[in-house]
């Protein structure tokens, strides 16, 4: 295929060559092979360069860009693109987090106690009545169904005793120094059916680098670099070795830029599969959308195209993903709900009808939704937080146990007829993703009267799309796929609430 890179004159010059073989010394027919060799490389380079960028954001059209150009080109884009195999499909563990929908973040550690000092005393950090057991109650009654810890932030301060350095809980007043909140808190997740997540800053560690400087690493020379990296590579190590299975590890700032970094995260992402293939990677497996507002934009397509080609780097569309992305994300959305993160004082940043907002905006565009709650200096949920988790949870909970009707299918359309005629509220598509993703457009009717009536409308579903709708006397709803990246579509739920 790669003679069809080459330009004419390249073509023509090479038969003109062969037409006057007779004519060539031994040097021209030298100088031939080694032009010949320069082209074909050249060639490859190109088709090369022109693969991936077909998979690239420039050529990343949904087939609602190809419908003007006719019925006929749309039906050979789907077929091209199909035979590729261009979709994105997920991992296992991919499909099983997008399962968990509603996670629980908490920002707890020396930052709790000096509200942000960097290179703060270990001695500050003493949580007298620290109870992990307390905070996956406030997880289960707002309805998560994992859980993060900041077991490292940027400030470098470890929750567990590492053997890494000294700044860390073993240097605190807390049980004499012999304490080990990373311990309680997997314990405690456990105990609660709580699928254990643990967040390492792994990059910005401020006690031990001058992470703000891009170029720190390249004014201290490899040797310094070398032990940072090794030091890191560590910490990862015995969070996954000391504390069982992690479902999730939360990698602030992945593929960060600086001097050196995307070497960093190959490194650490490496280590990571090594010692627990399973775990999932925030950088590598999931990624966030919406800049820590909470909210997921939309559409929101999983598959994404990176900085470096590799699926440890930053997607190039990072809000939005790219529906003919080479790699599989999942997305998740977070936010502040209490505390300026770590605890700041008291009080809730958030009411309880924004924070259903952003569910709405999250859940129901298709991402995981991750609110963070932040434990006082006493290692304790406070009370205005524990009673609007409940208030949270339980609404939630009467909106979307019970549907009034569901079904599933394939095909471009699936109807689901309801016992009696009753008013909705909702209707929530899920999409199967065991093949990739791939509704574009679709449109919701319901028949009331005897006719279909349109009552929503969208493009992307992915793991769920939710629709807060008002109508009465519904006997049947229909979801018609309007546009899609494949011939044949599945539905994997379609429910009325």
């Amino acid at each position: 295929m790669f003679i069809y890179q080459m330009n004419s004159g390249s073509i023509k010059w090479i038969f003109k060559f062969i037409l006057n073989m007779k004519k060539t010394s031994k040097n021209q027919l030298g100088i031939f092979v080694v032009s010949v060799l320069v082209v074909i490389a050249s060639a490859c380079s190109n088709t090369k360069k022109s693969n991936i960028s077909s998979k690239g954001t420039s050529q990343a059209e949904s087939l609602t860009d190809y419908s003007a150009r006719g019925t006929r080109d749309v039906e050979k884009e789907v077929a091209r693109r199909m035979e590729m195999n261009l979709i994105a499909k997920p991992t296992k563990e991919q499909l099983a987090f997008h399962d968990l929908e509603l996670g629980l973040f908490i920002h707890f550690g020396l930052k709790t106690y000096t509200g942000g000092s960097e290179g703060a005393s270990p001695l500050s950090f003493n949580p007298k009545k620290l109870d992990c057991e307390q905070w996956m109650e406030v997880a289960k009654s707002m309805g998560a169904k994992y859980v993060v810890l900041t077991a490292r932030h940027e400030g470098g301060f470890c929750l567990w005793p590492t053997e890494t350095t000294d700044y860390s809980i073993k240097s605190s007043p807390w049980k004499d120094g012999k304490g080990d909140v990373v311990r309680e808190f997997v314990n405690a997740c456990r105990k609660h059916d709580m699928k254990v997540g643990l967040y390492h800053s792994s990059w910005h560690d401020s006690y031990h680098t001058k992470w703000q400087d891009a170029d720190y690493f390249k004014k201290q020379g490899p040797e310094v670099q070398e032990k940072f990296t090794q030091m890191q590579e560590q910490q990862v190590t015995e969070l996954l070795t000391n504390y069982g299975p992690i479902t999730y590890l939360w990698f602030d700032h992945h593929g960060c830029p600086g001097y050196g970094a995307n070497q960093f995260w190959h490194r650490i992402d490496k280590v990571v599969k090594k010692a627990q293939p399973s775990c999932l990677i925030f950088g590598a497996d999931v990624w966030i959308t919406g800049g820590h507002q909470g909210r997921a934009f939309y559409p929101l397509w999983y598959a994404q195209n990176t900085e470096d080609g590799t699926r440890m780097s930053r997607p190039l569309n990072k809000d939005k993903g790219n529906p003919w992305g080479k790699f599989y994300r999942v997305w998740e959305a977070n936010t502040c709900v209490s505390g300026h993160w770590f605890w700041s004082g008291g009080g809730l940043r958030l009411s309880l009808d924004t924070l259903f907002s952003r569910y709405y905006e999250s859940v129901g565009r298709g991402a995981n939704f991750l609110p963070n709650y932040a434990p006082n200096p006493d290692g304790l949920m406070p009370p205005d937080v524990v009673q609007q988790a409940k208030e949270f949870g339980d609404t939630i909970q009467e909106l979307f146990s019970r549907p009034i009707a569901e079904t599933s299918g394939k095909g471009q359309e699936i109807v689901l007829e309801l016992e009696e005629p009753v008013t909705i509220k909702h209707v929530v598509i899920m999409e199967q993703l065991a093949d990739g993703q791939k509704i574009a457009k679709y449109r919701i009717d319901a028949m009331t009267t005897g006719t279909w009536v349109e009552i929503a409308s969208g493009q992307t579903v992915g793991h769920k799309r939710i629709h807060k709708v008002k109508r009465d006397k519904v006997k049947m709803l229909r979801f018609v796929c309007l546009d899609s990246l494949a011939k044949t579509i599945e539905i994997r739920s379609l429910a009325v609430y």
